[in-house]
């Protein structure tokens, strides 16, 4: 006989009403046992689950309350002492009434899945989302379908077939693109204000593998400017890979812009949008839901920016990168990031705002063990251990909490809306998960200030000839999966 031995914990604050006549189940990887009452009537309520054999590794433990039950009570966690000797906690934080049934998962359980049947049902698109999804996938099907795209095999032999594709999505950005894209400028422009304005850097000197010095460019370059416009589509400089020039043919050098914008639409979704917003994202999400009790000021703070994270991000692993996946001017790019500092200008003082109504000094972060708990585990797990990634191994001040969860919903939302939404239009959405008069008035001034800031954004787009708008809060989602 296996014998587990429960221990239920009324929160301190609360009377424990009629928590000796909760039910308790443990559900392991092998089996359940019973639902079992106790006998026991002192305010910790303790329970002895015999079973048969052994239950494996602990998953669940489920709590049900009678329909006799008349006082609710509020229970902040349950242990769990195994025949084994082990202990396994499931945190609760939650109240239990008549006829209740909570769920309470381990605190270091493994969020683990192959598919998205097998993610928590907490973490899964809601039926209204699931919903949008097949009808936005139908609807985008039955066009190609009737474009006669849908079963085609063949390959594109022109550019005008590329014309005849989803006609009803087409934007004025698309109109623009269409009609400029072969022209050098916007070439340029892409890189600074497409959807992947992350990747260019200052370069200080010629790299050593790219053959052009400044003879090579006599005569191409106006008002005395020197290798700008250069490309080599190799690493290393050779017959093969030769150096291509705006004055070489016009379809080679259209050609060679071509490989270079492929190999940046590449690089831009597996790192640049997949990698640095949405697995990110995904590791802040795994952490904050293991670590955090939902009644807990920082999962309140950061959970809407995680909505179906896991769910999107198991789809596109196995649809988009599995073995069978398919997988203009200084004045401009200085207004993107203009717009990206305002942003996190907004969020951090909404952050500040809440965060300091809950740390209202350095010692109270240094004390919370959930929070060092959830930045330890994004640094091992997340990082593998990588002090090289920047994370801090834990959070000594409110000042250091503020930039870092700033940081942390700027990723999931702005971030991911400036190398996202140059692909697909989307619209923003708000949760209101505080009850405190301080954090609910810090949410509603956050609100206000994306209104203005959405009203400058706007305001510097008129006359512009082609805006720059995914930057725009009325186009920023709070999460990477909204």
């Amino acid at each position: 006989m296996m014998i587990y031995r429960v221990i239920v914990h009324p929160e301190h604050f609360s009377l424990s009403g009629d928590a000796h006549q909760t039910l308790v189940q443990l559900v392991g990887t092998t089996g359940a046992s019973e639902f079992v009452r106790s006998a026991d009537r002192s305010t910790i309520v303790k329970y002895k689950v015999n079973c048969s054999a052994s239950l494996g590794t602990l998953l669940l433990v489920r709590l049900q309350a009678p329909p006799t039950t008349t006082r609710a009570w509020f229970c902040s966690k349950v242990a769990v002492t195994t025949p084994e000797g082990g202990t396994s906690l499931f945190p609760c934080y939650r109240f239990v009434s008549c006829s209740t049934t909570l769920v309470l998962r381990d605190s270091i359980e493994s969020i683990k899945a192959d598919d998205p049947n097998s993610l928590p049902a907490e973490v899964r698109f809601s039926v209204a989302k699931a919903t949008d999804l097949l009808l936005t996938i139908a609807e985008a099907l039955v066009e190609l379908g009737f474009e006669g795209f849908l079963f085609e095999d063949e390959c594109w032999t022109s550019f005008n077939q590329i014309d005849e594709v989803l006609k009803s999505k087409r934007t004025e950005t698309y109109r623009f693109v269409q009609k400029h894209w072969k022209e050098d400028c916007f070439f340029g422009y892409q890189f600074l204000n497409g959807i992947n304005p992350t990747l260019i850097r200052r370069c200080t000197e010629v790299p050593p593998n790219f053959a052009v010095n400044e003879e090579t460019l006599h005569g191409l370059l106006e008002g005395g400017a020197s290798l700008q416009e250069e490309m080599e589509l190799k690493q290393t400089p050779g017959e093969d890979n030769p150096v291509f020039l705006p004055n070489d043919a016009e379809f080679d050098w259209l050609t060679a812009k071509t490989f270079v914008r492929g190999a940046d639409f590449a690089e831009h979704e597996l790192n640049a949008h997949f990698l640095r917003t949405h697995l990110i994202s995904e590791v802040f999400a795994v952490a904050t839901l293991r670590n955090f009790p939902m009644v807990h000021p920082l999962y309140k703070l950061l959970i809407s920016h995680f909505r179906y994270t896991l769910e999107i991000d198991t789809l596109a692993r196995n649809l988009l990168i599995s073995d069978s996946g398919t997988g203009f001017t200084q004045a401009r790019y200085r207004s993107l990031r203009i717009e990206a500092l305002d942003r996190v200008d907004s969020a951090s003082r909404y952050v500040e705002g809440v965060v300091s109504f809950y740390y209202r000094d350095d010692d109270v972060v240094v004390r919370d063990s959930e929070l060092q708990s959830w930045i330890n585990e994004i640094v091992v797990f997340g990082c593998l251990g990588d002090e090289k990634k920047g994370f801090p191994k834990s959070f000594s001040s409110v000042k250091d909490l503020v930039y870092f969860v700033t940081m942390v919903i700027f990723n999931a939302s702005a971030q991911h809306a400036a190398v996202n939404n140059g692909q697909i239009p989307l619209g923003g959405s708000a949760e209101q998960l505080f009850t405190e008069d301080v954090p609910m008035e810090m949410q509603e001034r956050f609100r206000g200030d994306l209104k203005i800031l959405s009203n400058e954004i706007q305001a510097r787009n008129v006359g512009l000839t082609l805006p720059y708008v995914y930057l725009d809060p009325a186009n920023v989602e709070d999460s990477v999966a909204r």
